[in-house]
């Protein structure tokens, strides 16, 4: 089986499939991973279990973390969003 290299200029099925097996790595996720701990000091009910996510679920995390401090979702994002700011 010969491997051809990789063509930038490929569009094809294949590689729409293999890009989009990658989920982003968004500015709020890079944020809730500098702030995690300050955030859990503050709310000392929001358990790891509540902020542990699999890959595609950090919206299932966030609504989670909403539940347990009684917020809606868009609260807690733009908290993390602007935390320390």
């Amino acid at each position: 089986m010969s491997t051809k290299p990789k063509d930038p200029d490929r569009n094809d099925d294949y590689q729409t499939i293999v890009s989009s097996n990658k989920e982003p790595v968004g500015d709020l996720q890079k944020k809730w991973a500098e702030i995690k701990d300050d955030f859990m000091r503050k709310y000392p009910n929001v358990t790891e279990r509540d902020t542990d996510y699999l890959l595609g679920e950090f919206d299932k995390m966030l609504s989670h973390i909403a539940t347990r401090t009684k917020r809606s979702t868009a609260e807690v994002r733009n908290e993390i969003m602007y935390w320390g700011v």
